[in-house]
């Protein structure tokens, strides 16, 4: 078997992106994989097919770079490179374009295969672990669930903060996660608010129904002031029947007499 020369194919990519040649990049990247595929160079293959996901996922075709990142998925499995490091950081490079193309759920799904791959093959103060975590708290952010994607970007931080090379980011990452708790900060307050008025809601209610039952009370009293003994029993007895039928006897009162 031939084996391509990689870095001579990073080499003319580079070059490619550095003359800002956008519309080449991607006929260069299939002539590339078409000659490892040709040659039996799965690995280089495999290479490549990543390069291309990042390639579209870059230029704002997500959907196309999922597709090529499954294509890179697949040939692993089928060549049994699941327990690879290259395995691990081809499933957080297609979990990345599932997420930029919106597939959330898919994102996650593989973002949570990586983790035991990397742990077989990373320490944990590994950058990979940074940019796994990074990614998955920007999933939970898309999900809106702001505690997750606080906590895992502080695991991030843990990572690269102190490391002159990730100064830049470590900064990025600070400025998301304040933004972030102020998020968090914001709907704490608007639930204790709710909740708040909801009580006072509840206890206004209360106070409502009170009034008006004493109020109906006295109207009722009033009104039966004037009755005979034999007239009050018989509607004692015909307000029980009517409720035992399961109407409501005042309801019923008050419709007949509004009719």
């Amino acid at each position: 078997m031939i084996r391509m020369n990689m870095e001579l194919v990073y080499k003319q990519l580079d070059e490619l992106l550095q003359m800002g040649r956008i519309e080449e990049t991607e006929d260069f990247l299939i002539a590339a994989m078409g000659r490892a595929q040709q040659e039996g160079d799965y690995n280089s293959l495999i290479a490549l097919l990543n390069e291309m996901t990042g390639y579209q996922k870059e230029t704002g075709k997500p959907d196309k770079a999922v597709a090529y990142g499954a294509q890179a998925i697949e040939l692993m499995k089928q060549l049994g490179m699941t327990k690879t490091a290259v395995f691990g950081t081809t499933l957080l490079n297609v979990a990345n374009a599932c997420r930029e193309a919106g597939k959330l759920p898919e994102a996650y799904q593989l973002y949570m295969e990586a983790f035991p791959v990397f742990e077989k093959h990373f320490a944990p103060d590994d950058t990979y672990y940074a940019s796994l975590y990074k990614n998955l708290g920007l999933l939970f952010q898309e999900t809106q669930e702001y505690e997750r994607a606080v906590e895992c970007l502080e695991k991030a931080l843990a990572v690269i903060q102190g490391k002159p090379e990730y100064q830049k980011q470590t900064m990025v990452i600070r400025r998301q996660i304040d933004r972030l708790l102020a998020v968090i900060r914001k709907q704490q307050q608007e639930q204790f608010d709710r909740q708040e008025a909801s009580a006072e809601k509840k206890e206004l209610i209360e106070a409502l129904i009170h009034m008006e039952c004493e109020a109906f009370r006295q109207i009722r009293e009033n009104r039966y002031a004037d009755w005979d003994v034999e007239s009050l029993k018989e509607y004692i007895y015909e307000f029980k029947m009517t409720r035992e039928q399961g109407v409501n006897p005042l309801a019923l009162e008050w419709a007949e007499k509004n009719e």
